[in-house]
This record gives C-alpha cells, sequence and structure tokens, in this order.
C-alpha cells in the first residue's frame, strides 16, 4: 500500500506513556504552516523550530499538498526529497480537532512515524 500524508501532519508521541496532560510535537508543512491557509487551526500551540523531513516526496492533490515516504533510503539522495515544515507543541485537544481538520475519520492519510533531519521522531 502506498501511505499518503494530507494537508501535512505527523506527530510525535513523548512518552510511550501518554496522558492527556502531555503535550504532543507535530510536524507541518504546507498549508498548516505559518502564513498558510489553514494555519489558523494551529493556534494555542507552540512553534518549537524549523526542520525537515528526509526521504519524502510533495505533490499537490487539488488544492492542498500531499506528503509521501520513499521507499528505498537510497533514493533521498535524488533532488526534491527533503521537505521543509515547522515542529509544534501541542495539546491532545488540538490533536483532536486536527484530525477533524485532516479529516482523518474519511481515511485521507495515514500516520507514519518518522524522524525528521534535526532528530525529531515524529508521527
Amino acid at each position: 500500500p502506498v501511505s499518503v500524508i494530507l494537508l501535512g501532519y505527523f506527530w510525535e508521541m513523548r512518552h510511550p506513556l501518554l496522558t492527556l496532560s502531555h503535550m504532543l510535537r507535530l510536524f507541518v508543512y504546507g498549508t498548516l504552516k505559518r502564513g498558510g491557509s489553514l494555519s489558523r487551526n494551529m493556534e494555542g500551540s507552540k512553534f518549537v523550530c524549523q526542520d525537515t523531513l528526509p526521504n519524502c516526496d510533495l505533490y499537490m492533490v487539488e488544492w492542498y499538498p500531499a506528503l509521501k515516504q520513499r521507499q528505498q533510503a537510497s533514493e533521498a539522495t535524488v533532488p526534491g526529497t527533503l521537505v521543509h515544515g515547522e515542529v509544534y507543541e501541542i495539546t491532545q485537544e488540538l490533536l483532536e480537532h486536527m484530525d477533524g481538520v485532516e479529516r482523518v475519520d474519511e481515511g485521507l492519510y495515514e500516520r507514519k512515524q518518522l524522524t525528521t533531519s534535526k532528530g525529531n521522531s515524529v508521527w
């Protein structure tokens, strides 16, 4: 199966025993980045840093970007395989809100755990 992540977010759990009071880490690209058309949905989050996801490609699907992870690490040397984005800390409540924005229940994307270029483990 092909993994496609729409509108741009991955999640990082800081601890395996995550509770509602713990913060999550979120990687956004495209429309959710600062100044993007959906950035208003990031209200209440804390900007951490700019970062990149290696071994990935961006595609335009209608009006929004979609991210696809490359299957082979050797493909990472191909130009255009770094996706630039932003990392945020968010609450569980904001995560649930973002699931609605991203229409998770419709199956528009698959979350995968990835590691950013700065070593952030993100979903």
